[in-house]
């Protein structure tokens, strides 16, 4: 495995800004599009845009729970950066549809167009990234460049919301701050802004320090932690303001995903970490099928008149129980030595004997 340096994963690193940065680009009319194509009159809180979007997630989130080990398997035979040509290529044609026009016949061709190649590319791109970091990059450095791809994308995020100046929050949650706060364009933007520059900056520069001090089980197990406080502070907000002091909490929220493709990354050898890390990207697309056959009907009831009982942030509540599951179970997390390891400690009892 080569020693590769922060300078010689700048192709790579690019590929990830310029994906990330179209991405985000994308995002910053959908919330009022869709409410807009969907939703008559001026309603903004219509149970249909709700379900649309955990339509597009257990669609999508059933297609790449298949799509990502494949996908990942397929790089370790034959070649990650080959792979990277699919999605950067069908990504092109949903946003040019809804580029041309607005209106609701558009707006469900791009949203059908989107849920098909999307059950193929979302998510490949940084799935790949991971294996192609855990395939070059060894030992302690392995994590703290999972956290520097994590903030190289947040920063494209920055980069994106400056930009169109109008970046919804990406989170399943946000017809919820629109409905329950009024929110509109540029306060999601003002949140995102704070969300990816806060997480950039922590993922860059506080988690590869923090890895050392603590290790990353222990890194994974606050950033659980942290990230059910976070929701349960957003499940009871009583004001506008609420969700912008919960910011405080994202240094740690963002340390999750790269802990978790860090420990993973140390069981197996380089020749299959695109399998690793499609099957890590596999089962959170599992977890995007579940969580709007729950949360979807849960959030658009507490949001309508006919909830049994006055809680609008009750599916959020709901979500730091998980969350809080989540932790639990990574405090039974214990080290495994990776194979390199097991390799050199068979070598050592062989000499002995």
């Amino acid at each position: 495995m080569e020693e590769y340096r922060l300078g010689e994963l700048r192709h790579l690193l690019t590929t990830v800004f310029l994906s990330g940065f179209s991405e985000f680009l994308v995002k910053p009319v959908m919330t009022d599009v869709t409410v807009a194509a969907v939703c008559s009159g001026l309603n903004e809180t219509c149970s249909l845009a709700v379900y649309l979007t955990g339509v597009e997630q257990v669609t999508v989130g059933l297609g790449t729970m298949v799509m990502m080990p494949v996908i990942g398997n397929l790089s370790d035979r034959y070649g990650i950066k080959t792979l990277l040509t699919l999605p950067m290529c069908l990504s092109i044609l949903p946003p040019a549809i809804l580029a041309y026009r607005r209106d609701t016949n558009f707006f469900y061709a791009f949203y059908i167009t989107k849920i098909l190649f999307d059950m193929v590319c979302q998510g490949t791109v940084d799935c790949l990234a991971h294996a192609y970091v855990a395939k070059n990059v060894c030992g302690r450095k392995r994590i703290s460049m999972f956290g520097v791809l994590a903030g190289v994308r947040s920063i494209s995020g920055v980069c994106a919301t400056f930009s169109a100046r109008l970046l919804p929050i990406a989170s399943i949650f946000q017809y919820f701050l629109k409905a329950r706060f009024g929110f509109n364009k540029n306060d999601f933007a003002e949140l995102i802004l704070l969300v990816t520059i806060i997480g950039s900056i922590s993922q860059l520069f506080i988690l590869p320090k923090l890895v050392s001090a603590i290790g990353e089980r222990r890194v994974l197990s606050t950033g659980l932690l942290m990230d059910s406080v976070n929701a349960a502070c957003l499940s009871v907000s009583w004001s506008a303001w609420v969700p912008y002091a919960t910011t405080v909490l994202v240094p740690v929220t963002m340390f999750v995903m790269p802990s978790v493709c860090g420990i993973a990354s140390r069981q197996v050898g380089p020749g299959e970490q695109g399998k690793v890390q499609g099957c890590i990207s596999g089962v959170k697309s599992f977890s995007g099928v579940v969580a709007p056959f729950i949360y979807s009907p849960l959030t658009a009831l507490f949001l309508s008149e006919k909830a049994p009982f006055y809680f609008p942030g009750f599916s959020l509540l709901c979500v730091t129980f998980s969350l809080m599951i989540g932790f639990f179970l990574s405090l039974l997390i214990r080290d495994v030595p990776s194979p390199s390891m097991n390799k050199a400690i068979n070598n050592i009892s062989r000499e002995e004997a």
